[in-house]
């Protein structure tokens, strides 16, 4: 099970509030419905992924998504997978 980051650290200085994930102009940013429902991928050992309610997947738009391997969950309840950032809705705001 991965470990939620502290994402309010403010120690540091960054222009992106995740700062161990890749800047948004190289991952797409998808926002997010509800609760993220994380699991373990039934077909590879130790990975986990997430079901969402996306609101703008960059393919597959407005739609319930399973993401890719999650890399990193972040404690406002956002979360970084290899293809993307996932911000929830009241993050946004």
């Amino acid at each position: 099970m991965l470990q939620k980051h502290d994402s309010t650290d403010v120690s540091r200085t960054v222009t992106w509030p995740f700062p161990s994930a890749k800047a948004p102009e190289r991952k797409p940013v998808v926002f997010f419905t509800g609760q993220a429902k994380f699991f373990d991928w039934a077909y590879k050992k130790d990975v986990q992924v997430a079901s969402v309610y996306a609101l703008n997947h960059p393919v597959l738009g407005e739609t319930q998504v399973r993401t890719s391997q999650v890399m990193e969950i972040y404690d406002d309840g956002s979360f970084e997978t290899m293809n993307t950032m996932y911000i929830p809705m009241k993050a946004k705001q």
